[in-house]
């Protein structure tokens, strides 16, 4: 009679719940059998590791290597199983704490965020399935900067602190980012300056702007197809020391030199409102703003969630009343899921602006989503308890569906202390406390940040405090490589 041993090793896997993570350590078993007492299924030669594809991301149509797979903190995952394995696959994920689930019928999963790297074995015990996932901690690094020095931008080298900058990647150069205006803490207004960091030498560049550039006070950004820059107007000061905010008026960049750039102004974009939400439809090739402040000839600074749309970006082409949320909204994060057509919201300030006082009107978070083709809100709850705010640092990741959440303040006086990131899976989204995994930069509100699906990684800075202002720079890297 022969023997035969089994080797096997113990499920290893990091998690988290909410705002904790748990290491379980690996452990490895040897069991020796007669060979008449082990009964191999007969699906266990016939799918190895071939009875599944893993696919990263909605985009990715090339299937990775799932024998051994490297991946990235919450990263997400597509799945593609045989039907005559579906069963079994489901069981191993679940044994691993992987959660499968369906979006328009497609099956994808989460990895877990961890922080150091770690590994999950997805293992099955009827057939022959057998996967090893390395997992990769979120890398966040300074990059430049500190607390503004009290001196001119000029001898400094690099920007002055501020607040609601436009900050956005090159379309040219991946390594090179800009950063338009804002409202700084020196002069006290919106600046018309602009200013390149390049992230190879970690180094600023003041910036040429030739043409008609209004100075603006806003974060919004968009990309368009044609390697533009739109950029809604948001707060402003015009020649003659007047005000506006969300007046429909936006700066739209082209790029003449790397370090010179050239504004034309957009006219009649009524819905270009101030810190709301703005983006690039690829569909209908028009640009959509939703939420956010303006100007109302009748009720003075005032707010509503209505949609607009450009289809010229010189003119005003459409205006939806949207349902399901009844008061404007304005300072709140939001990320647009390009393959769901929604816009998800992350609390934000619901109060019209009176007298110039800014309160939220939220005690805890309000999560909504926007569906882009019925025009309707719904409210999303996901658990968890968040203190509402206005104005936190935020980007969405578009190759991983998910907002992730810095900072911002729920009283205009003190700062929101955590780092939260949401999933947004349609049907099962999940928020998730990231404050105590990793090591952060000073939490702080109005701050700015871009991102790049190129790279996979974000850059966030700038922004204020009740005692400080800041002119630093982070990179919080998303990639698995």
């Amino acid at each position: 009679m022969n023997k035969i041993l089994l080797s096997f090793n113990v499920l290893v896997f990091t998690f988290i719940a909410c705002d904790s993570a748990t290491t379980i350590p690996t452990t490895t078993a040897s069991i020796e059998l007669d060979d008449d007492e082990v009964d191999l299924s007969p699906n266990m030669s016939r799918c190895g590791n071939n009875c599944i594809d893993v696919f990263r991301n909605f985009g990715d149509e090339h299937a990775i290597n799932q024998n051994q797979i490297i991946a990235a903190s919450g990263e997400l995952m597509k799945l593609k199983i045989q039907d005559e394995f579906e069963n079994e696959v489901f069981s191993a994920f679940e044994k691993a704490n992987l959660d499968i689930f369906e979006i328009d019928q497609d099956l994808f999963f989460r990895i877990p965020y961890v922080a150091t790297d770690s590994t999950i074995e997805v293992i099955s015990d009827s057939i022959d399935l057998n996967i090893l996932i390395s997992i990769k901690p979120i890398q966040i690094s300074h990059l430049s900067g500190d607390i503004m020095e009290p001196a001119d931008e000029n001898s400094l080298g690099r920007p002055l602190g501020r607040e609601y900058a436009h900050f956005w990647f090159s379309p040219f150069h991946d390594d090179d980012l800009y950063l338009l205006g804002g409202f700084d803490y020196v002069h006290r207004k919106p600046q018309q300056n602009a200013w390149r960091y390049n992230l190879h030498t970690n180094e600023w560049s003041p910036v040429e702007v030739t043409g008609d550039l209004v100075p603006s006070s806003n974060t919004s950004v968009v990309q368009l197809p044609n390697q533009e820059t739109f950029l809604p107007i948001g707060f402003t000061f015009y020649e003659d020391g007047s005000q506006s905010i969300g007046h429909g008026i936006a700066n739209i960049i082209s790029y003449v030199e790397r370090d010179k750039i050239h504004s034309r102004r957009a006219l009649d974009t009524v819905g270009a409102r101030y810190q709301g939400a703005v983006w690039y439809d690829s569909d209908t090739k028009e640009v959509y703003s939703l939420c956010g402040a303006y100007v109302s000839p009748l009720l003075g600074l005032s707010q509503d969630c209505h949609e607009t749309s450009f289809n010229t970006l010189d003119k005003l082409t459409n205006s939806e009343q949207t349902t399901g949320l009844s008061n404007g909204r304005t300072g709140f994060a939001w990320g647009h899921h390009q393959y769901e057509h929604s816009i998800i919201i992350f609390s934000g300030e619901e109060n019209h602006l009176d007298s110039g006082i800014w309160e939220p009107n939220l005690p805890e978070q309000h999560i909504v989503k926007y569906n882009i083709l019925s025009h309707e809100f719904e409210d999303i709850d996901i658990g968890g308890h968040f203190s509402g705010r206005r104005n936190p640092g935020y980007f969405y990741d578009n190759l991983n569906q998910r907002l992730f959440i810095f900072g911002g303040t729920a009283d205009g006086q003190t700062t929101v202390q955590d780092f939260i990131v949401i999933h947004n899976d349609p049907g099962n989204e999940q928020i998730y406390n990231l404050t105590n995994m990793y090591s952060l930069p000073p939490f702080r509100s109005s701050s700015v940040a871009a991102y790049s699906s190129s790279r996979d990684v974000a850059i966030l800075g700038f922004g204020n405090t009740a005692q400080a202002v800041y002119t630093d720079l982070w990179s919080f890297d998303l990639s698995p490589e």
